[in-house]
């Protein structure tokens, strides 16, 4: 199967803002774990985690398509201007 150019930007993009979210989750859920006072999450808690990990992810996805269609977009409209 071969993806488009801007098909394979999109999900570059997308991968790398989804990336850099978990990443920040990542951190926050590392750092309520060492606390030393700390005594865990509970499980409720880690339900609202993976909801919030999930809808992260989502949204890079849009957000990474979003922009890729408004590059293709500004780059059709500037070809289309420079060609007449």
């Amino acid at each position: 199967m071969q993806l488009d150019r801007a098909t394979r930007i999109g999900a570059a993009v997308a991968g790398l803002l989804a990336f850099c979210l978990f990443g920040a989750i990542a951190f926050a859920v590392l750092s309520l774990r060492s606390n030393p006072d700390s005594t865990g999450a509970t499980p409720g808690a880690w339900v609202v985690v993976g909801i919030v990990v999930l809808l992260a992810s989502l949204a890079a996805a849009a957000a990474g398509g979003a922009l890729v269609a408004l590059i293709a977009w500004a780059y059709r409209r500037l070809v289309r201007r420079s060609d007449a």
